[in-house]
């Protein structure tokens, strides 16, 4: 056998060592889904994409919720006296998920459960603390600002490896998390400890799920045909060779 008449049986060895090695390796690989939507009072769903079993066997999920949001706050001072310093107010809106099923399940592994008053808020996002300090007894200030806190910084829920999220998230298609928020005026005055104020807070909130999962391999069978046709593609080389 000539080095010519070698060169296809190389090949072909090569292109088969190379579907074995694959067949038993298994590859960990991860890719991220997101979605955005706004916040509000009443619950807004957020379609979160399924993984996909063809894709391979899913080992693990994770699952990151952001938000951010804009306040303006006008204050009118109720009480006899003018605000002394220093004197603050603030606006705090909490992120809270719904009640599906689907919502309680992801709630339960909420990674902030129990810090804020509401012990379900995924997010705590406060807006900048205004200063009220010379505001006199029946007159108003307005203020403006990009909330802060949490804003931007996602809760994350990982390691998710079975129960109703692991099981839920697994198809073709979407599957809904109803994400609402709690927003509330927060003070700390001198000199006059009432006031009543008018807000209006915007915001968004984004929902990232990755998923890790182990890629399909070729099955057995289809490694075992390619097997026999390279052992028949070695005899016919070998008859020609000859």
């Amino acid at each position: 056998m000539n080095a010519h008449s070698r060169k296809p049986f190389v090949v072909a060895a090569a292109l088969f060592c190379g579907l074995v090695l694959a067949a038993k390796a298994d590859s960990t690989v991860t890719y991220t889904t997101s979605v955005s939507g706004t916040f509000d009072f009443a619950p807004t769903p957020l379609a979160l994409q399924q993984f996909n079993p063809n894709l391979g066997t899913l080992d693990s999920i994770t699952i990151s919720l952001s938000a951010n949001s804009l306040t303006s706050l006008t204050v009118y001072n109720t009480s006899p006296s003018a605000y002394e310093s220093p004197s603050f107010v603030w606006d705090d809106v909490q992120i809270l998920l719904g009640t599906s099923t689907f919502d309680q399940a992801v709630d339960a592994l909420n990674p902030n459960y129990g810090t804020w008053s509401l012990p379900n808020a995924w997010l705590d996002v406060s807006s900048p603390h205004f200063n009220v300090a010379g505001v006199t007894s029946g007159n108003s200030q307005g203020f403006s600002g990009d909330n802060t806190g949490v804003s931007g910084l996602p809760a994350v829920a990982s390691g998710i490896s079975s129960g109703t999220v692991f099981s839920d998230l697994q198809g073709t298609g979407t599957v809904n998390l109803d994400v609402a928020s709690d927003s509330t005026v927060d003070s700390a005055i001198h000199g006059g400890a009432t006031f009543t104020a008018n807000e209006t807070v915007t915001g968004g909130i984004t929902a990232e799920v990755t998923y890790n999962y182990v890629a399909s391999v070729p099955e057995p069978a289809t490694v075992a045909m390619l097997g026999i046709g390279f052992c028949t593609l070695v005899v016919m080389r070998r008859r020609h060779a000859s």
